[in-house]
């Protein structure tokens, strides 16, 4: 990886240490801090409660959201910035009725992006109700499957023009859910999705999303956590990387009638 690359050119000793559960990783930093194994961290992934942050005295960075007010030192990508540039597309194309998709399992992000988007319907002057809001406590199949048709439709009819979804990985399985509903995308409904995957151009059709910038990221956090090593300890900073919107074939001007919006 990349700050692997930077850490290396300034002769550090890089230890990848992997990890799928949060209260697993800070066990295993303390673990590592307790034996001197190593002299800082660069933590990869958003940490959506403190209690997911290890509280140890060494100093660490990290890649991702951090809850307010927590001085932690981070870099992340601008996701309400993300949720912006998806607003001001969609709206030009003619969108005015836009679903979206909250992942309560990766909360901090996905609230941000949300709130960029209803941030921009609500800066011109256009509603954005809670109820085009779609919870999904995970990225499963099956959760969003059930719970789709009931988002959608309003007496039979789709009342949305457009989704935006949490990351790429939703949003080609909403494109799977929506063909299995008999809903041909873009010309139904348009989807969009975050992250810009390798795969996400792939898609059929190719997905519109947004693209963060992954190298930056990562060279800034080593680039902080080397600061960090070489002087006294000072108030935690915090970097926000801007996104960039990449424009395929799942979005167009929408064509259909809607329902009327119960709100």
């Amino acid at each position: 990886m990349e700050f692997a690359n930077s850490l290396s050119r300034q002769g550090g000793r890089v230890l990848l240490q992997v990890s799928s559960d949060r209260k697993e990783e800070v066990e295993q930093i303390r673990e590592l801090h307790r034996r001197r194994e190593v002299d800082g961290f660069i933590l990869i992934g958003s940490r959506n409660e403190p209690e997911e942050l290890p509280e140890v005295d060494i100093p660490y960075v990290v890649v991702g959201e951090v809850p307010e007010g927590v001085p932690v030192w981070n870099v992340c990508a601008d996701n309400e910035g993300g949720g912006r540039l998806i607003g001001e597309h969609l709206w030009k194309l003619g969108h005015r009725r836009v679903g979206a998709f909250l992942m309560e399992s990766n909360r901090l992000p996905s609230l941000k992006r949300v709130k960029g988007l209803r941030d921009f319907w609500k800066e011109i002057g256009e509603p954005f109700p809670d109820d085009w809001v779609l919870h999904l406590a995970t990225e499963d199949e099956n959760e969003l499957a059930a719970k789709l048709p009931e988002f959608i439709y309003d007496d039979g009819k789709i009342r949305f023009t457009a989704l935006f979804c949490y990351n790429d990985r939703v949003a080609g399985t909403t494109i799977k859910c929506l063909r299995r509903l008999g809903i041909k995308v873009p010309e139904e409904i348009s989807v969009v999705g975050f992250d810009n995957e390798p795969y996400s151009e792939l898609f059929s059709p190719p997905l519109t999303t947004v693209e963060q910038p992954l190298n930056q990221l990562v060279t800034s956090a080593a680039q902080l956590l080397l600061e960090r090593l070489a002087s006294p300890p000072e108030p935690a900073r915090r970097m926000t990387l801007p996104c960039r919107l990449i424009v395929r074939a799942s979005t167009t001007s929408p064509t259909h009638k809607l329902a009327v919006s119960k709100y």
